[in-house]
This record gives C-alpha cells, structure tokens and sequence, in this order.
C-alpha cells in the first residue's frame, strides 16, 4: 500500500472566510496582518494581491485588477461564504497560524539537506536562526505609520524639555569619561561606534574600559574578543581597579589585598559575557549575541575586538569587499539588538608614512565600507608613541573623525599603559630640565 505525503497544512474555509469580509468591508483590510504568501492556493492568493493594489476594493475594481473575468462566479461566491464581517480577525489568524506551520516544514526540510552536508554545527545553528528569523510572524516591525513615529518623536523631545541634561550627562550610554561624552553625545541604540588606531594605540584599552564601566552600572554587555582570551580581559580591569601592575601580580608581589578587593568587585557584576572564541563569523557572532540578548531580556551595549579577526566566507571577494560586509553586518546587528556597538579596526600604515602622525578617515584598513556604516569614528592617537620624549606623555588622544550626527572634536584621557587604566585628562606639557 503506498502511502501518500500528508498535505501541507492549510484552511481553505478560513482563506475564502477572510477575503470575503474583505469584500464586505474593506476596511478589514487594514486590521488584518496578511501578506500574499500566507494565503497556500494560487487563486486566493492573487485576489489577495489584487485586493491590496486598488485604490478602493469592490466587485468590479478587483475583477479589473486580477484580468482574470473567469473568477467572477468565484468571488461573488466569497461574499456568501460569511453573513459578516466582524470575525475578520479570527479567521486571519487562521490562515497566518498555517502559513507559519508551512514554514516552518519549508525551513525543516531545508535544514534537514543542509545538517547532512554541513559538519561545523555552529555555523549550522547559525543558519538556522537566520532562515527562522526571517519568518512572516506576527512580531515587532515591519512599516510603522509615519505619524505614530512622529508623534513618538514628539514625546521624547518633551521630556527632553523637562528634564534637560546636567553636568556632562549624555542621553544615551556613557563612556565613562566626561570629555569623550562630550565630543561623542554618548553611544546610542542601534548605532555602531569605531574605535581605530595602530598597534599599541589603546583600541581594547579604550573599548574594554567603556564596556567595564557600563557592566558595573548595571548594564548588559557583550564582548566578543577574538584576540585576547577572556582571562586577559577580566586581568586588565582588575589592575586598572586596584592600581597594581598586571606583571607584578603575575610575580606575586604588590598590594594583593587592594588586588582581590578589586576582583570582588568585578564579581558583582552580573550581566556581562565575554566570548573569546577565535575566528568568528559574523553568522556566528549574530547567533551568539541573539542568544544572549534573548535569555538576559537585551542587550544595552556589544563590543568587538577586533573586526579583521572575524572570519568571513565570501568566495571571490577581495579584501576590501569582506571587510566592509564584516562592518554592514555588525551595523545591521546593532539595529537587530536596538544598542550600541563598539568595534576595534586597526589603521593601516599611513599614519607612519606622514609628518604629521594623527589618523585619518583615509587610514582605515582596507575599506572605506567601515567609514559609511559607522555613526562615528574614533582615531587613536598618543605623541609617546612616536616620541619618547614627548612633552604630553600618556596623553590619549580620541579625535572624532566623523559624526553623523553632530560636530567633531578631540578628547583627552589619561592612559597608564602599566595598569592598562584610562581617566579623564586635561592637556599640559610638561616642563624639560637641560
């Protein structure tokens, strides 16, 4: 006896239910969540379609639409399928309720042939996060009316009226550091911030400093760092709290009860992660950091150090090509995540081939891709580290290079390299005895 495959889950009555209180009622067309594809015969679907583009839905305007005069029998019967309309909605559901479960056996079976080829697991679990995200659910987004935006808009500006900003506070995240918040306006949702620089500049420094600062706050924050393990991490901020250098530490020596005051500390922080899995894509990254976001109810703030360790399987692409995706996809994270992101980008050379050694927008490794998806970049310069006998030394300097959504400017910090310890600093040289 040959068994036949069970037929894709669909309700042909709740299908002809809806499309017929839409005749009815047109207005139902605007409380309903549907799109074409929910709808699983051809027919119905294309009168959906139809439906959606005339300016005003009846009998003769959908006939016109659809070119089709053979279907006129077929939706005069819809309109006797239901006396009324007000069950509109219900029957929607229905009909979404099924066209999600066909998905769902869609995205299986494609899973299915893909789980037999594919051995890395997490680039699997990876893919499949990616096709069941991309689901035609009922859920967040989507077009929102332009006026219920305006009116959100409206609202925010109010209370920024009411409660205006006092002593260097910024509306968004803060670094941690009164003259960077001002140059920067703070870290913003959904957008991405880049931290450059060459080799021994302060880029972790820089990034690890705001994350720790905004994890003790309560905040929670994501780090992916796919140079230094996560030992490392933890080791440089607990120097930079106790004050005692991390080689000295690692001897045995120095004031070792400041040290594990200051590791009690970190210990009180409660919703932070650090990754420090080398090599990842940014499959893996977005996977990762959904999960994380998901179990701990969002994320405030995600850091990356550093973007050219991120592994990116594009075949016959050049350099400069993945490295912009790379950044494109961490933007399009930082939308997803609604927070802000931080990530480390090593400048090339040019710096070094110039007189004057502060970075530009030009220095940018490989792609200028990295300056288009950033809402600001960050350039990384200390004087010291050209010369030794600078007259500013442990002077960082964090340019502004580009805002897009305000002025630029220079910050100074305070960097101690010995205890890997940013602070707030004011610009004074020093004075040389000959």
């Amino acid at each position: 006896m040959k068994i036949l495959p069970e037929l894709p889950p669909f309700n042909e009555n709740a299908e002809e239910a809806v499309l017929g209180c839409i005749l009815i009622d047109p207005e139902k067309m605007h409380t309903i969540d549907l799109l074409p594809q929910d709808f699983h015969n051809e027919q119905r679907r294309s009168i959906f379609r139809a439906m959606q583009k005339v300016e005003k839905i009846d009998f003769l305007s959908v006939i016109d639409a659809l070119k089709r005069p053979d279907l006129g029998a077929y939706l005069t019967g819809l309109i006797s399928v239901v006396p009324t309309s007000i069950h509109a909605e219900y029957y929607a559901k229905i009909v979404k309720r099924d066209s999600v479960r066909r998905q769902l056996i869609t995205i299986a079976a494609e899973l299915t042939q893909i789980a037999y080829k594919e051995t890395d697991t997490e680039s699997l679990l990876a893919t499949a996060n990616k096709l069941v995200s991309e689901l035609n659910l009922n859920l967040p987004g989507g077009p929102v009316s332009g006026r219920e935006i305006i009116d959100e808009f409206y609202d925010t500006v109010e209370e920024w009226a009411k409660y205006p900003l006092k002593d260097g506070a910024v509306r968004g995240l803060s670094t941690g550091y009164k003259d960077l918040d001002r140059v920067s306006g703070g870290l913003d949702k959904g957008e991405i911030y880049i931290i450059s620089g060459r080799p021994g500049a302060g880029k972790s420094c820089t990034a690890f400093d705001i994350a720790k600062f905004n994890a003790l706050l309560g905040y929670s924050v994501l780090i992916f760092s796919l140079e230094m393990i996560a030992q490392s991490v933890v080791s440089r901020w607990a120097s930079s709290l106790s004050g005692i250098p991390i080689n000295a530490i690692q001897a045995g020596m120095g004031d070792m009860v400041a040290h594990i005051e200051a590791i009690r500390k970190l210990s009180t922080i409660k919703n932070l992660w650090i990754d420090d899995q080398p090599s990842l894509t940014p499959d893996q990254v977005r996977a990762r950091a959904l999960k994380i976001s998901r179990e701990c109810g969002g994320l405030d703030l995600f850091v990356l150090d550093h973007c050219a360790k991120m592994r990116y399987e594009g075949k016959g692409e050049n350099e400069a090509t993945i490295e912009g995706r790379k950044t494109e996809a961490m933007k399009d994270l930082a939308k997803e995540l609604r927070c802000p992101g931080l990530l480390v980008i090593q400048l090339n050379r040019g710096p070094e081939m110039r007189v004057d050694k502060h970075p530009k927008l030009s220095d940018l490794r490989q792609s200028g891709r990295h300056e288009e998806e950033a809402s600001q970049v960050w350039g990384l310069y200390r004087d010291d580290y050209y010369d030794r006998e600078s007259m500013y030394p442990n002077i960082l300097e964090i340019e502004v290079l580009k805002n897009r959504h305000g002025p630029c400017g220079v910050a100074n910090l305070y960097y101690d390299r010995t205890i890997q310890r940013l602070s707030d600093a004011e610009m004074r040289p020093i004075e040389k005895v000959f």
